[in-house]
């Protein structure tokens, strides 16, 4: 639109004022957008002498000339760089196509805001006489039906498509062509922080050009959320605006279950154990080695496993009273398609990243781990999700994935005790399919309990005595006939409000004969037969089976605790006199754990479990502050109050602040 253009004269004062504001905005918009496009271009020319950069430095490295190699190093005609210089060397242009991409984010809001001016400003121009049909006011629609990606020109979509891409293989190639010829921490340094790096930079890219609608949306309903951001007194400090719905994509990708990080535990609780059971001390590349593998087992393999899980259970997930709470895949923000196609990337990736580091990095009794660990985790992943989702003999199924449900934490066991030289076979070969044993009857523990709670969240509560069952919960059944070892009544509903998940459903007398109370005293005795020697097995074991016994019988909570730290003091009394501190810390440590998360379980509802970790960080805030007033206690002890006051209360420059 010409700068001259002035607003017509007209009788409506108030009209007059609000097209002289849009004029002067429009005008505001489009000098900006030209100085954003000027950049863009300066930009790219700066990112074709950066990459041309690189591709100049392989040129003289000996590690890139192929079969000339041996010669060149002779002649003194190359020369061979560090690892470090060259997993620095595409931070500049990954920079620039950074600013690049978000400059054009920018250029799309404003196109789309110009847009917006536009269409109010037509209702106020009369049709270009050089253009018949065509308003004054549409410079910015008659330019996007020639650079639209979706209902432009063909030729130019495929010119953008082109340049795109060619940047994106460019770059991309030069890192996977230099990292396949460096060190592997190298190697995996550059993949882990250039891959991902890459792929964002595409998708932003992709929603900038083609999504700009969402990424529109995205910003308008941003604005909206922002009601309470202070505009007249801009001093104030801004509130963050409020984010309804469920968590963000990218957040679930980056750790899908954030809940059942504490189940990371076992790997290392299990190392421990055949650490002590093994008098053998790992060295620091054991150390190393074995913490690597337990990052790639629960970070990459597990959490994919859960990443699948979610995606055939999605349509479930919808309807769960619960489930923005619950954190599994969101799609109300980028649709269920784009939702699903993304979890199946990642879960690739991940699979991918593990054998490349299995295969690259770890030394080979971890790798092996890594590459066995495959199978099981996603075997009885596959039996799983087959027998979940049966509709014949719903009792059958139900106790049978009761059972399945704990090889996971036989695998996190298996694992923690090979990477401490603990293995199926030779002398240790009893201990480790006890300790296996008792893991695999201890996930049956966890995993029961929980999903007695969880299902809970699926009824209402009428008197805080009876459950009303809606009838989606009977196509549950590993869920909906956990309930019935509870001690209240069900009741058969049409649907539930889940008010029933604050119910702490077995925390008083409850049924004795329930699947986590078997496999309680199963896990129990295999675990302390796993710790000592055979000779110790039947007074240890039924000393600890009487403690299950004491703690699921008994209806008080604080009689459970006393009982549980009662067993483990003469268990570990016990194996200390008999077997040496070893033994004892074993058999004292795995006791405990079992029984005492048995009875944080018994005391908990499904709420409990869900909010466990906002209430963790709140704990840890609060104890941030306390230890911040401590300290400022301390310090105020150490300099005097009356120095104190005056520090805290005045400027650089000792002058009072007001």
């Amino acid at each position: 639109m010409p700068a001259d253009i002035r607003a017509p004269a007209d009788d409506n004062p108030a009209m007059s004022a609000d097209l002289d504001i849009l004029l002067a905005d429009y005008q505001s918009v489009r000098e900006d957008d030209r100085g954003i496009s000027s950049r863009q271009s300066a930009l790219a020319s700066v990112f074709v002498a950066l990459l041309a950069g690189l591709f100049a430095i392989l040129v003289g490295d000996c590690r890139f000339r192929g079969a000339v190699m041996n010669a060149a190093k002779q002649a003194g005609s190359c020369y061979e760089l560090p690892d470090p210089v060259y997993v620095m060397a595409p931070t500049l242009p990954f920079a620039v196509l950074c600013y690049i991409v978000m400059l054009g984010m920018q250029v799309t809001i404003k196109s789309f805001y110009m847009r917006a001016i536009e269409n109010e400003l037509r209702d106020h121009q009369a049709e270009l006489r050089a253009i018949p049909g065509v308003l004054a006011g549409s410079a910015t629609e008659l330019m996007l039906t020639v650079i639209s990606p979706r209902r432009g020109r063909r030729s130019y979509f495929v010119m953008l498509l082109f340049l795109t891409l060619s940047f994106a293989v460019a770059l991309g190639g030069w890192v996977v062509f230099v990292a396949l010829r460096l060190s592997a921490p190298a190697m995996i340094t550059m993949f882990a922080v250039y891959g991902p790096l890459l792929m964002l930079l595409l998708q932003q890219g992709i929603l900038a050009n083609i999504g700009g609608r969402r990424l529109l949306r995205g910003a308008a309903n941003h604005l909206r959320n922002s009601s309470n951001y202070p505009r007249t007194d801009l001093v104030q400090e801004p509130s963050r605006p409020s984010r309804t719905g469920d968590r963000s994509l990218w957040s679930y990708l980056l750790l899908p279950r954030p809940l059942d990080t504490v189940k990371w535990v076992f790997i290392p609780i299990a190392y421990l154990v055949g650490a002590v059971i093994t008098s053998h001390g790992p060295s620091a590349p054991e150390s190393l080695g074995a913490a690597l593998g337990w990052l790639v087992f629960e970070y990459l393999i597990y959490q994919s496993r859960y990443q699948w899980n979610d995606i055939r259970g999605l349509a479930d997930d919808q309807v769960h009273p619960a489930h923005r709470e619950r954190g599994r895949l969101p799609v109300a923000r980028q649709g269920p398609r784009r939702s699903v196609a993304l979890s199946v990337f990642v879960i690739v990736a991940r699979a991918t990243l593990a054998v490349v580091v299995a295969f690259t990095v770890v030394p080979p009794p971890v790798s092996t781990i890594i590459l066995v660990s495959f199978i099981g985790v996603w075997v009885p992943a596959w039996l799983y999700e087959f027998l979940r989702e049966g509709r014949t003999r719903p009792g059958a199924r139900a106790t049978a994935i009761w059972l399945v449900v704990g090889v996971g934490y036989a695998v996190r066991a298996s694992i923690g005790l090979a990477l401490a030289g603990v293995v199926p076979s030779g002398p240790t070969s009893g201990t480790f399919f006890l300790f296996a044993g008792a893991a695999w009857a201890f996930g049956i523990v966890f995993v029961t309990m929980t999903w007695v709670l969880e299902a809970t969240g699926h009824c209402s509560s009428r008197d805080g005595c009876v459950l009303g069952c809606p009838a989606e919960l009977t196509g549950k059944p590993h869920l909906a006939r956990l309930l019935r070892f509870t001690p209240l009544s069900l009741l058969p509903i049409a649907s539930a409000d889940g008010s029933a998940s604050s119910l702490r459903v077995l925390a008083g007398r409850a049924p004795v004969v329930t699947p986590w109370n078997a496999a309680l005293i199963a896990a129990v005795a295999c675990g302390i037969a796993a710790c000592v020697p055979p000779g110790q097995h039947l007074l240890l074991g039924a000393t600890g089976v009487l403690a299950v016994a004491a703690v699921v019988l008994l209806p008080s909570v604080l009689f459970r605790w006393v009982i549980t730290s009662g067993a483990i003091a003469v268990l570990g009394t016990t194996a200390a006199l008999t077997d040496g501190w070893r033994v004892a810390v074993t058999v004292a440590g795995v006791t405990g754990l079992f029984l005492g998360v048995y009875c944080v379980f018994r005391q908990s509802s499904y709420d409990d479990l869900r909010y466990s970790l906002v209430r963790m960080s709140a704990g840890l805030v609060s104890l941030g502050r306390s230890v911040a007033k401590l300290g400022i206690w301390v310090l105020v002890l150490l300099l005097g109050k009356r120095t104190w006051a005056f520090v805290s209360r005045s400027d650089d420059r000792g002058r009072p602040i007001p």
